[in-house]
């Protein structure tokens, strides 16, 4: 789903993650978008995510509130190691 994200909207396909990285708790994919594609790509998303978990969060430097009070969860929310993050002001970077 990734690669079709890529080849299907402007923006950019980070690396696949076999294994659990930072936070997240299983193998993952980022996808790094602007706020412009927010509403033509999350709505792709829903239908083509396939039974995968999708987490959107703001990039801010608070990484706590980003991944927590800022998330939107597409099927199964996960637990997230929250300990290995930051808790800034928040303002968006």
């Amino acid at each position: 789903m990734c690669q079709t994200a890529a080849q299907n909207f402007a923006l950019v396909m980070g690396r696949v993650h076999e294994k659990p990285v930072g936070p997240h708790p299983d193998w993952s994919c980022q996808l790094a978008f602007s706020p412009e594609l927010f509403g033509p790509l999350v709505p792709w998303l829903a239908m083509h995510r396939a039974g995968l978990v999708v987490f959107i969060h703001p990039l801010t430097d608070n990484e706590l509130l980003d991944h927590t009070d800022r998330a939107i969860w597409m099927g199964q929310v996960r637990p997230l190691d929250l300990s290995v993050l930051n808790d800034g002001p928040g303002d968006l970077l």
